[in-house]
C-alpha cells in the first residue's frame, strides 16, 4: 500500500511539474528546437530532483532500519536491514515511474503547436 501511494505521489508531482513547462516548450519549438532537445531538457531538469530524492530516501531508509533492527530482533518476523535486493527493486520501480511521469507530459508538449502554447496563460 505504501509503495502504491509513493508511486502515485511521485507520478503526480513530476507530471504536474513537467506540464507547467508547456509554454516554455512551445517557445523552444517556435525557435527551432527538435523533439529530442525537448526530451533532453525535461529529463535533465526533472531527473535531478528525482535522483536526489532517491538517494536521500535510500540513506534515510538504511539509517532507520539500522536503528530499528535491534528493536525488531525479538519479534516474530525477521527482515534483513542490509537486504540489497529490496532496495534495488524499489529504486528501479520508483525511477521507472518518475521517467514515465516525465516522458508522458514531454511527449504531449512536443505535440502542441507552438502558437497554441504561446497563447495559453
Amino acid at each position: 500500500m505504501a509503495v502504491s501511494l509513493a508511486l502515485i505521489g511521485i507520478y503526480g508531482v513530476v507530471a504536474f511539474a513537467v506540464s507547467q513547462r508547456t509554454k516554455e516548450m512551445g517557445i523552444r519549438l517556435a525557435l527551432g528546437a527538435q523533439k529530442r532537445d525537448i526530451y533532453q531538457a525535461i529529463l535533465g531538469t526533472s531527473g535531478q530532483p528525482v535522483g536526489i530524492g532517491l538517494l536521500l530516501g535510500l540513506a534515510i531508509t538504511v539509517a532507520t532500519w539500522s536503528v530499528m533492527a535491534p528493536l525488531l530482533r525479538d519479534q516474530e518476523f525477521s527482515f534483513n536491514a542490509a537486504e540489497p535486493f529490496a532496495y534495488v527493486v524499489t529504486a528501479v520501480l520508483l525511477t521507472c515511474v518518475a521517467v514515465t511521469a516525465m516522458l508522458i507530459p514531454a511527449r504531449r508538449a512536443t505535440m502542441v503547436d507552438p502558437m497554441v502554447a504561446l497563447r495559453e496563460e
